[in-house]
């Protein structure tokens, strides 16, 4: 019976914490990671989303002469209906922020400029205020 057991094969318990602290370590440097990027994807949806609302607002105002009220009275320029905010985080001025569940796209019409969470496109990004070097075009004021 003894000789049955010396030639069983398999892995020793120190080998296998061995494998289980490797897995560990991989995943506590890949999870921080993976949220950074979701953190990046939702800045630019927001973004890319807010540039639509002002190239919509440029076009509503190119014709009828004045700028929208709000989203909805855009109309046949903007389907808000498809304009759904991003769960998660989200970068604004080089931090992350958790997005607020009521977080919702507005257009102000005294500033011509769409914001998201009351912040404007500008204010979105992964680097700190001032050190980026793009910025997103305004429609021009009304006169």
């Amino acid at each position: 019976m003894s000789k049955f057991l010396q030639e069983e094969s398999g892995f020793t318990l120190i080998e296998m914490m061995i494998v289980v602290a490797i897995i560990a370590v991989l995943t506590a440097i890949a999870v921080p990671k993976f949220s950074n990027s979701l953190a990046v994807a939702n800045t630019a949806k927001v973004k890319a989303d807010l540039q639509t609302i002002n190239t919509s607002a440029v076009l509503y105002y190119n014709q009828n002469g004045v700028f929208p009220a709000d989203i909805e009275t855009m109309g046949e320029y903007l389907d808000s209906s498809k304009l759904k905010a991003p769960t998660g985080k989200i970068y604004i001025a080089g931090a992350i922020t958790d997005i607020d569940k009521a977080g919702k796209y507005a257009y102000d019409k005294d500033n011509q400029t769409a914001k998201f969470m009351n912040h404007t496109s500008e204010e979105f990004s992964s680097t700190k205020a001032g050190d980026s070097k793009a910025s997103t075009p305004k429609p021009a004021k009304e006169k």
